[in-house]
């Protein structure tokens, strides 16, 4: 018998909860395995170069004491993101002392070429990153902290679960090691090793 995986429409939720995701219409599916020391991070939020932030940019509230090194500038997405409109709440909001800062709307491939000439210039600079992607491998960078949940909580943060239907981590107990032991910590390196 063919396993399909439900429709999204069919799927419940409790958002406090990934881990209770369950099929509406049978109840066969729900979280499998337990959570590692070391689950694959998801992030998104703003970010800086190593080099800034080993002079001290380590914070969202220290963006506004680096205003004029970093010419005033946030390096943004494409206009009309989301990110882009929390960016530019932020700014007008005043939130973390932004009031009076440029957002630089652009191409995800422009905001990475401005970051990147900036680093190699040495100038600190303040872009919209997430991860997984191959600017975490390509890029010195550091994802600012205390963000005070402006991106999602924990600063943007989330983490990969696995689901199989129930019963099957019994069934299929070679599987169920396999899936427990199974780790995406390498994600950023093989998304760059594939456009490279």
């Amino acid at each position: 018998m063919r396993q399909v995986m439900p429709n999204r429409s069919d799927i419940v939720s409790d958002p406090d909860d990934c881990k209770s995701l369950l099929h509406k219409k049978t109840g066969t599916y729900h979280s499998f395995g337990r959570t590692t020391d070391r689950p694959f991070q998801l992030a998104v939020g703003f970010a800086t170069s190593k080099a800034a932030c080993d002079s001290g940019l380590k914070t969202y509230a220290d963006i506004a004491k680096f205003k004029d090194q970093l010419d005033g500038k946030l390096y943004g997405i494409e206009p009309g993101s989301g990110a882009n409109g929390t960016i530019s709440e932020m700014i007008s909001d005043n939130t973390f002392g932004l009031s009076g800062f440029k957002l630089v709307e652009s191409s995800e491939q422009a905001m990475l070429a401005e970051t990147a000439h900036r680093i190699k210039e040495g100038k600190p600079v303040v872009f919209f990153g997430w991860q997984p992607h191959p600017m975490n491998v390509d890029l010195p960078m550091v994802y600012l902290q205390k963000g005070n949940d402006v991106f999602g909580p924990n600063d943007g943060g989330a983490a990969v679960v696995t689901l199989t239907r129930a019963g099957y981590a019994k069934e299929c107990p070679n599987v169920e090691r396999l899936l427990s032991n199974l780790t995406f910590d390498s994600a950023n390196r093989l998304m760059s090793d594939i456009l490279d």
